[in-house]
């Protein structure tokens, strides 16, 4: 009776014990497969976020590629209206000088010719007076007389031809200076006439520059603007495509992590990076030399 009690006794502790050991057991595999889908968790999320900050550092250096592109254009275009705009200030100072001579080289060619001819006249004129009056002071001279008295039909025939001469000189002189007044206002109104004519000139020329300046400026706007316009139409359709493509690579890289999960299958990391490099979601990390 003992023998079978202490029996009894032996198999209940070592049943105990066996329960125990079980029961242990269990909860080591279920601690450690709980450790171990913690330790999953948090290195999918420490590559996860090495995923989006890498992301987030190469979309900084696009977006600084970018203003760095525009701010250099936006440079190259400033420039380049400085430069026509001096360009075309140094043709108009050029043409407004090889006007101006040209409207003084004339006013000095007309100059000179009204004045040498009213020169030349006086010359003349005077040249008869003086010969006029060397005549008549030869005829009063002693010698003039004894002429006279030597061929007093030369004495007559002056005496007759005096008075004509000096009508005719007369009338040349009437002549002479109603001609000058003429010429005087032909060249008065000749000067007005020019002067319009060339106020004219360059009143139609700066209308013309101004003209051709704003429909330059109007031009390049409407250019400027179209190319804008052009190219932010590019940049919103390669948008486009890329948000279609990545939501594509999404949805198929969601639809691979639910199969997955279905099947009751935790995903390795490694199997996760090759989802995303499959998929196009994984971007390789650029080398310093390549960032810089």
């Amino acid at each position: 009776m003992r023998r079978k009690l202490y029996l009894d006794e032996s198999l209940s502790t070592k049943a105990l014990y066996y329960a125990f050991n079980t029961g242990f057991e269990c909860i080591q595999r279920y601690m450690k497969e709980w450790i171990k889908k913690l330790l999953l968790s948090r290195k999918r999320e420490a590559k996860i976020h090495a995923v989006k900050e890498i992301q987030r550092i190469f979309r900084g250096y696009q977006g600084r590629l970018y203003f760095k592109a525009e701010h250099h254009r936006q440079r190259c275009l400033q420039a380049a209206q400085v430069i026509q705009r001096i360009y075309r200030g140094r043709i108009g100072r050029k043409r407004f000088a090889r006007i101006f001579q040209a409207k003084t080289s004339a006013a000095s060619k007309l100059q000179n010719i009204y004045r040498s001819r009213q020169a030349r006249k006086l010359f003349e004129i005077s040249k008869a007076v003086a010969a006029l009056k060397a005549k008549e002071q030869y005829d009063r001279s002693l010698l003039g007389r004894l002429e006279a008295r030597r061929n007093p039909m030369d004495e007559l025939y002056r005496r007759a031809k005096l008075p004509r001469e000096k009508e005719i000189l007369t009338q040349l002189k009437e002549k002479y200076e109603a001609h000058r007044t003429l010429e005087e206002r032909a060249v008065r109104k000749l000067k007005r006439e020019c002067a319009t004519v060339w106020a004219n000139a360059d009143e139609i020329i700066s209308n013309q520059y101004k003209v051709r300046r704003k429909l330059y400026g109007v031009t390049e706007n409407v250019y400027a603007t179209h190319r804008e316009l052009e190219q932010r139409k590019k940049l919103h359709l390669s948008l486009e495509k890329e948000v279609a493509e990545l939501k594509s690579h999404v949805r198929a890289f969601k639809r691979a992590m639910r199969e997955a999960v279905e099947n009751k299958r935790m995903l390795e990391g490694s199997e996760v990076f090759d989802l995303l490099k499959e998929q196009g979601l994984y971007l390789e990390p650029e080398s310093n030399n390549q960032r810089d």
